[in-house]
């Protein structure tokens, strides 16, 4: 896969992060953890590519992730218990 391919990916990942989480806060959704966790990987992925904000972009998309983590291992627990 191209350079490109891979940006468009990232860049989805972070488009349906951000759309998430807008539906959960808009309150369709009521997981935020399905919206931080491809918000996450979309920015770290991200970082690869932009250059000038590579260990920003990816200590943001790290802290996204494992609050998305959390999260879903939180509500997981929820379930189970």
């Amino acid at each position: 896969m191209s350079n490109w391919g891979k940006v468009i990916l990232w860049s989805g990942g972070i488009v349906y992060g951000v759309l998430s989480l807008y539906l959960v806060l808009y309150g369709t959704f009521s997981e935020l953890g399905t919206a931080f966790l491809p918000l996450g990987i979309g920015l770290m992925g991200l970082s690869f590519y932009a250059k000038p904000y590579k260990k920003r972009l990816f200590r943001i998309g790290l802290v996204f992730l494992l609050i998305g983590i959390f999260l879903s291992l939180g509500r997981f627990g929820q379930v189970l218990f």
